[in-house]
């Protein structure tokens, strides 16, 4: 190598008897490798065989811009959050239709007060008839808005990782004046949207986890979610009929949850799932039991169907826990494999 001065950078200096090799300041030495005892000795510029100074921590030109793979993301790119707003409020405004248009008139839905466990009040206003069940309603909307304007590190620079967040959280900011409506009034259409709502919710989680597992297939995840919606028929059915399409929603999500923890997942995605399940199972049996339940003192003021809707939210913040880690970890190990 001593001998191969213009590949390395080096020169011999005329004026020296012996012929010595000289190296400009920044070159790589040929014994240089041989001298590094330690990552902090090594020398932080080397020349390349043009003569051009490279950073031996980014493998680039000394002086350039480099962007790191994986930078921070200071928030969620607005594109996706508006074609997520759109791609939301497009199947809402089409389902509030059908609804209106009596095609579901023979859905069996609850449309009395006697149905639900906590007592009415009078004396208060129509969209505070049930003050807790009322209120509870609200979960939804700071939930949603949290995680709406939440931006993690790395995978959010992909707008299509964004756009799973941000569709699932637009369905829960949703899903909570829907539900609150429907108490309010009492009527049947805010009563069937409420029900017909919670299907595409569900669906969504075997959207993520197929993107997360697979990448970003638009037509898979617009074919489950128009059968989510389509399953609704079942209710025109048999008065069953929404109880089936629940479970069946219900089993595809955490069978496709339990799959992606399988191939990235770790002990705080295991956790965050486990979290996620328990409070699915905490919504669905506290609002099967909300009127036995009501005789247990602990439940008399805030009833069973409270305590399924706060099962409901922290149900939402786990998934969005679960597979917003699993998003990032997935975009960091593709990354390092690229």
């Amino acid at each position: 190598w001593p001998h191969r001065g213009s590949d390395c950078g080096s020169h011999i200096d005329p004026g020296s008897g012996s012929g010595r090799v000289r190296y400009p300041p920044g070159s790589l030495r040929p014994d240089a490798a041989r001298r590094t005892d330690s990552p902090r000795s090594r020398p932080r510029r080397v020349s390349n065989q043009r003569g051009r100074l490279i950073d031996l921590r980014t493998r680039r030109p000394a002086g350039s811009t480099v962007t790191p793979r994986l930078p921070h993301a200071p928030r969620t790119p607005p594109r996706s959050m508006k074609k997520a707003l759109l791609h939301v409020l497009v199947p809402v405004c089409a389902c509030a239709a059908v609804a209106a248009s009596g095609l579901l008139d023979s859905v069996s839905v609850d449309l009395t007060y006697e149905h639900y466990a906590e007592r009415a009040v009078p004396q208060l206003p129509a969209f505070l008839a049930m003050p807790f069940n009322s209120l509870v309603n609200l979960g939804y909307l700071v939930m949603g808005l949290y995680w709406l304007r939440r931006s993690e590190e790395g995978s959010y620079n992909d707008g299509r990782a964004a756009y799973h967040k941000d569709v699932f959280a637009i369905m829960a900011i949703a899903y909570g004046p829907v539900q609150w409506v429907r108490l309010a009034t009492l009527s049947r259409l805010p009563a069937v949207l409420d029900q017909w709502f919670t299907l595409p919710i569900f669906a969504w989680v075997p959207v993520w986890c197929g993107y997360i597992t697979h990448g970003w297939r638009p037509g898979r995840a617009l074919a489950l979610e128009l059968t989510s919606l389509a399953s609704y028929g079942l209710a025109l059915l048999h008065p069953r009929g929404f109880e089936v399409a629940l479970g069946l929603h219900v089993a595809l999500a955490v069978a496709r949850g339990c799959e992606v923890q399988k191939r990235h997942g770790d002990g705080r995605s295991l956790r965050y799932l486990c979290l996620a399940v328990l409070s699915c199972v905490g919504f669905v049996v506290l609002k099967l039991l909300d009127l036995p339940l009501d005789r247990v003192w602990l439940f008399r003021h805030l009833s069973g169907h409270f305590w399924s809707k706060v099962c409901d939210v922290l149900q939402f913040h786990y998934s969005f826990c679960f597979l917003t880690y699993l998003t990032r970890v997935a975009s960091t190990r593709k990354a390092y494999m690229d």
